[in-house]
């Protein structure tokens, strides 16, 4: 259905007579170019009444008329009759046009790409007269308002000309001129009209549309170009389809057809036409009783054709991407095999496209190189609107850019809206805001539904800053007037023109230019600030009586002003919006936008609806209004008995829920609570009346409830949680806040251990500001320009980092957080990594950061406690970092961090006593906290574990026995490992020496560090991991020689390492005495190397590992090899017997 409210009224009329027009057209800002029959074209500024201010000749009778803003140019198209009574058609094109001349002066004619202008043209600008060179006769033209680009139609033919502007070498003088771009695109029929915008082509005939987008392709497999259609005609000489093979899965579609053809869709006759004769409805809720249009036949295609192979490289590479076809029903009645047509069959009568261009500060011109089809705007613009228009309706189709991009996306677009004219359509004109129709009947105006996809294109809508109306509301007809006569329809910046004739005189007959004379209307359309403030003024009326009459108009008042801000227009020959250099005017539409967001969220806070409740907070942040004023606003609001009865605060309290819950606003952040007391308490009776529930939540978002309503918060909780059997995690964490603010640090952690390690964590994740926060001054009146700066999104990023820059300060710990590194320090790591790798709430720098502000002004056990957190925390976040993240350099801030994680695996180490049970602070863990996963564990290696404090600790031993000592030392057996591995430092600094991820810079530190702490605890493990295995291996064979083995078997990559190994040990035994106790276990050692390397070496390899002279030591091990590799071999024998007999058998 469509709504009848008369909201729209024009400014002012101004009314004039002229000649028998044989066309017409608009230029901008506000003129009217009528072409008489005289062979001139007469120019009238509608700005001064409509008088006309001069006239220019046209070389024949001009038959259409454009003008384009960019180059300020004139096209006609004009006739002739020749000499043998043939009609002769010319594409001319005018510059200087609108330059008034003191003196008579000769138009100066060339041709376009071939003659140039004079060198020794001076003086004053002049007419100038530019002449395309056709090689077929044209029939109707288009221009392109941003590119300038000229298109010509011969017949079925489309020929695109790129405009130019040149400078000659030599004077330095600019002019105009067009260049035959070398693509050629053949239709299935002759358009009788044709629109052109950017890459994006329209044309229309009197049974069919069809609109495609004219490009660069892409190349295919075997490095062809083509467009569409090339591949359709090119797949027809094997239009076979082998069924039994897509069954099957054989057909390689992929190699066959185009990378846009997917995904593919199978569009089968027979449902194309029931679907395309059923009864479709819009999103706007009109519902056709019969589709004018049938499914588009198959030969309605465009085919791209190249000049010539030096054509430009766009020009070689452009194909066409069907974005609508639409062909016109025909009713048809058959007898016997004959059919005929039938009377009464519908048509097309008008097709209108326009760009919508969203409006920058600074327009960046689109990276396209060689394409002249875009211009420097092509990446501001949004969307393209299409408007087909039949003979009593109209559909307005709205194609997005990022849809443009995803050829099926594109392809599959759906109609916007549709108007059903009350009359028969003659002409139709589209502003920014509203669509005009002229009808036999008079001139009606309806609102548009393209604007409400626009917004939705600038930005995600969302429930919290963001929001935009509805796109399903139907259409208005907010204007409906009488004209009778009216023929033509044309649009300016600020005026609608109407241009009637009388009787006896008509422009439908050509060869019939005179009568009585034409009568001129020029209608001042109104502003969009009157427009809003008309449909305001007639909503309002209907505010209580009426709801949705009064939401439906003030949505459509809002997409208005919203379009007003966001959109823009060009003057000619330039790149400057047209309402950016009104600042007085803008800031005026700036405060009715924000006047609209405020009560379209009024509206929506008094709604009965749920739903409705959803949309207030984003209209409330939209109109840059705090919390405080909210509650003030819905307070005094004049509200009906019968509504007041159903109550106003359920919408109200909504809105609190969202706002102040929801959003996450950090405590003291003037755009969450205002430094007012007293609303505390405002806030405090609303939500002890209506949600009492939600105080414990309100408590975790708001410091000023914490601050100045301690008590009283305190006794609303306690009365609600006597009325519940288990209290919620929420309202424990609430009563730990309030505690910590009373000064009872010891109840909130008996208040903590109450909780779960996991409801904590979720608990204090969706709430990070309450422990990191930030030093605010102290609590003031917020004054409206920092709430205003904080919630009005149309504020400048100058006035935000204005705002931001005046509190901005380094966060910090807050109490919480320092009472949860005693109590519950698992939890404070887990939460402080997720806020890095998860929510991302917080940098890695940041939290490194507050760490070490925080660590050196505590003492004690505050910064054991702190450190021991600080560790947690980095292990979480290097196991996701290394798991997420292919590593092949490090920043300055990762280095550091590994530098921390691995001086306080060293500090806890110089803590230990070696001599005792490690210490068991902080290393308990609860049953309910998860295993932790150790980082690098699986890359630790095997060796370690044979070496002390994980075994025997014998370097003491050894280097008694070395000095001649027999006495052996105390205290050599083997330390108990602690069972949580997650706690011993120890363990985790060897995992990590041994991943191979640190930085050379942390390897030398713990090498520098090991080696002046010569007691440290784990020492000789962490020289081993920190020297090459070659000194390694020296080092083992001195104090922990029963490790050699296991070390060889994880560090040994070549034969040499192997055969020094060897050697070193041979030595080392032949040097020791017979009575030396250390001799059997060298030889003990080197007989388990020996006989490794007997097992898993060939015969050739152990004789080259042994060192010489070995035929009577270790002519034994030789033996073994031998045995072993006979071994190998009988088996590998064997195993291929069994295969050969397998095979035989027929099983």
């Amino acid at each position: 259905m469509v709504r009848v409210i008369s909201v729209h009224h024009f400014v002012s009329q101004d009314i004039h007579t002229c000649e028998d027009p044989v066309s017409a057209t608009t230029a901008s800002p506000d003129y009217l170019l009528l072409a008489l029959p005289q062979h001139q074209v007469e120019i009238r500024d509608l700005s001064k009444g409509g008088d006309v201010t001069l006239r220019f000749p046209t070389v024949d009778q001009a038959r259409q008329v454009l003008h384009c803003c960019r180059g300020n140019y004139v096209a006609t198209l004009e006739v002739k009759q020749s000499r043998q009574g043939k009609e002769c058609s010319y594409v001319r094109v005018y510059a200087n046009w609108g330059v008034p001349s003191m003196v008579q002066q000769p138009m100066r004619a060339r041709i376009a790409g071939r003659v140039t202008p004079s060198s020794t043209q001076s003086g004053p600008a002049s007419l100038e007269m530019i002449e395309l060179p056709l090689k077929m006769t044209p029939n109707v033209i288009a221009c392109c308002q941003t590119t300038g680009n000229l298109l010509v139609a011969s017949h079925k033919t489309l020929t695109l000309y790129h405009f130019r502007v040149c400078t000659r070498d030599v004077s330095r003088l600019q002019f105009i001129d067009f260049e035959d771009s070398g693509v050629y695109v053949e239709l299935s029929f002759s358009p009788s009209s044709l629109s052109l915008a950017e890459d994006i082509i329209a044309c229309m005939a009197e049974e069919s549309v069809h609109v495609f987008r004219l490009g660069p392709g892409t190349e295919t497999e075997d490095g062809r170009q083509g467009s569409q259609d090339h591949r359709n005609h090119d797949t027809n000489s094997n239009s076979h389809v082998d069924w039994d093979g897509i069954l099957r899965g054989e057909l390689d579609a992929r190699s066959k057809l185009h990378q846009n053809s997917f995904p593919l869709r199978v569009d089968l006759p027979s449902i194309v036409a029931e679907k395309a004769a059923s009864c479709p409805s819009s999103p706007s809720g009109v519902v056709h009783r019969q589709s004018p249009f049938q499914a588009a036949a198959l030969n309605m295609t465009a085919m791209v054709h190249c000049a010539s192979p030096s054509a430009t490289p766009w020009a070689a590479r452009s194909e066409v991407l069907h974005l609508l076809q639409l062909q016109m029903s025909v009713p048809q009645a058959s007898s016997g095999t004959t059919r005929q047509m039938c009377s009464g069959s519908d048509e097309f009568r008008c097709l209108i496209l326009k760009p919508l261009y969203m409006k920058t500060e600074e327009t960046q011109p689109c990276d396209r190189k060689g394409d002249a089809v875009h211009s420097k705007h092509y990446g501001d613009m949004v969307s393209i609107i299409c408007l087909v228009v039949t003979q009593q309706e109209g559909y307005l189709y709205q194609f997005m850019m990022q849809n443009l991009q995803e050829p099926s996306a594109a392809q599959q677009a759906a109609c916007v809206t549709v108007y059903p004219f009350t009359a028969p359509v003659i002409a139709v004109v589209v502003e920014r805001f509203v669509l005009h129709a002229l009808t036999e009947t008079g001139l009606e105006t309806y609102t548009l539904r393209t604007g409400h996809r626009f917004v939705a294109a600038l930005g995600p809508a969302n429930n919290l800053t963001s929001a935009c109306p509805p796109v399903d509301d139907p259409v208005c007809l907010v204007g409906l007037r009488p004209f009778l006569g009216v023929e033509h329809l044309l649009m300016t910046d600020f005026h609608l023109v109407l241009l009637a004739c009388s009787e006896g005189s008509s422009s439908s007959s050509q060869d019939s230019h005179c009568g009585g004379g034409w009568t001129l209307y020029s209608l001042t359309v109104p502003s969009p600030a009157a427009l809003y403030s008309d449909m305001l003024s007639v909503g309002s009326a209907h505010r209580w009586s009426s709801p949705a009459t009064y939401r439906h108009l003030l949505c459509e008042g809002h997409v208005i002003l919203r379009m007003a801000l966001n959109t823009a227009t060009w003057q000619p020959g330039s790149s400057e919006a047209l309402t950016s250099s009104d600042e007085k005017l803008t800031s005026e539409i700036k405060d009715l936008y924000r006047d609209s967001c405020a009560l379209l969220a009024d509206y929506y806070i008094m709604s009965d609806e749920e739903a409705d409740w959803e949309l207030t907070a984003p209209y409330y942040t939209m109109a840059g209004l705090a919390p405080v004023e909210v509650v003030n606003r819905v307070k005094e609001m004049a509200v009906p008995p019968d509504v007041a009865a159903r109550g106003k605060h359920r919408g109200l309290m909504s809105y609190l829920n969202t706002s102040l819950l929801q959003q996450n606003h950090a405590p003291g952040n003037v755009a969450f609570g205002p430094a007012v007391h007293s609303f505390a308490h405002t806030l405090l009776d609303l939500f002890e009346e209506h949600d009492p529930g939600q105080v414990s939540t309100l408590v975790l978002h708001s410091a000023l409830l914490r601050e100045c309503a301690t008590d009283r918060v305190l006794a609303i909780m306690k009365k609600q949680l006597s009325t519940r059997a288990v209290p919620a995690a929420s309202d424990a964490l609430a009563l730990v806040l309030l505690c910590i603010q009373r000064g009872s640090p010891e109840q909130a952690v008996a208040v903590l251990n109450s909780l779960s390690h996991s409801s904590l964590t979720n608990l204090l994740s969706d709430n990070p500001t309450l422990l990191l926060e930030q030093q605010y001054p102290p609590v003031t009146e917020a004054s409206p320009a920092d709430i205003h700066a904080v919630y009005s999104p149309m504020c400048s990023t100058s006035n935000s980092r204005a705002v931001s820059s005046r509190r901005e300060n380094v966060p910090s710990f807050s109490e919480l957080a320092s009472v949860l590194m005693d109590s519950k320090p698992a939890v404070l790591a887990d939460v402080l990594a997720g806020l890095v790798t998860v929510s991302q709430f917080a940098t890695l720098q940041q939290i490194l950061q507050v760490f070490l502000e925080y660590i050196p002004s505590r003492i004690g056990i505050a910064g054991s406690a702190a450190s021991h957190v600080l560790q947690q925390f980095m292990e979480m976040y290097f196991v996701w970092y290394f798991s997420d993240v292919t590593v092949s350099s490090y920043d300055i801030t990762t280095v550091e961090a590994l530098k921390i994680l691995v001086r306080s695996y060293l500090s806890h180490l110089r803590q230990q006593n070696p001599n005792a049970q490690q210490n068991k602070k902080h290393q308990t863990v609860k049953a309910d906290e998860p295993r932790r996963k150790v980082l690098f564990e699986e890359k630790r290696l095997a060796f370690l574990g044979k070496m002390p404090p994980y075994s025997a600790d014998l370097s003491k031993r050894l280097i008694s026995l070395q000095e001649g000592m027999r006495s052996t030392p105390e205290n050599t057996e083997p330390a108990k490992h602690s069972e949580n591995t997650n706690s011993d430092s120890l363990f985790k600094l060897q995992c990590l020496l041994c991943s191979g991820k640190l930085p050379p810079e942390c390897l030398s530190e713990v090498r520098q560090f090991v080696h002046t702490h010569p007691q440290l605890h784990g020492n000789l493990s962490l020289q081993v991991l920190c020297v090459p295995p070659r000194e390694g291996t020296n080092i083992l064979l001195d104090f922990c020689p029963h490790a050699l083995l296991h070390y060889a078997q994880d560090r040994f990559t070549s034969e040499t390492e192997w055969k020094s190994l060897v050697l070193l040990l041979h030595r080392k035994t032949q040097t020791l005495g017979d009575e030396t106790v250390l001799k059997p276990l060298y030889q003990q050692v080197t007989r388990d190397i020996l006989t490794y390397l007997a097992q898993t070496l060939s015969l050739e390899e152990m004789c080259r590992v042994l060192p010489p002279g070995w035929d009577k030591l270790y002519h034994g091990y030789v033996q073994i090899c031998q045995q072993v590799g006979h071994a190998n071999h009988i088996r590998a024998l064997i195993m291929a017997t069994g295969q050969q007999l397998l095979g035989t058998l027929n099983l």
